[in-house]
């Protein structure tokens, strides 16, 4: 929880019966501020979020879609990443309708998923219904 109390001049709740003060020095500012800007962007409804993928889930989204041990780049796994952005950005044109910048890039990721699953569906029509299903892009 933020120090906001020691923040605004005041003592910690703790702190009033003790007598004692907390000192803070400019990192805990900087970083209880930052909490504060999080907190209350949270609330009115602002994403603090990257568009980008973390890395974190880029390994949950390879270990779900590899179709071996080293695979990093087939086209299942390609298809998965492009869904997840596609995903993110979709949500940020719903909060911000007039940024036409990234509107032109979901609308060059969701071609090239398009490519890329009809490069599959060419192939290997099983992989192709399998994998839509596991995405769920298609109705």
């Amino acid at each position: 929880m933020p120090r906001a109390y020691a923040l605004a001049g005041n003592f910690l709740p703790g702190d009033r019966q003790s007598g004692e003060t907390e000192t803070l020095d400019k990192r805990d500012i900087v970083r209880d501020c930052n909490e504060i800007y999080r907190l209350i962007s949270y609330s009115l409804g602002f994403s603090t979020e990257t568009m980008s993928l973390t890395q974190t889930r880029k390994q949950e989204l390879m270990t779900e879609y590899q179709a071996h041990e080293t695979d990093t780049g087939s086209a299942d796994l390609q298809v998965a990443f492009l869904t997840e952005r596609i995903t993110q950005l979709t949500g940020h044109l719903k909060a911000n309708p007039k940024d036409h910048a990234s509107r032109r890039g979901l609308l060059k990721m969701i071609g090239r998923r398009k490519r890329l699953l009809s490069f599959i569906n060419a192939r290997e029509p099983e992989r192709y219904q399998a994998l839509i299903k596991r995405l769920g892009i298609r109705r």
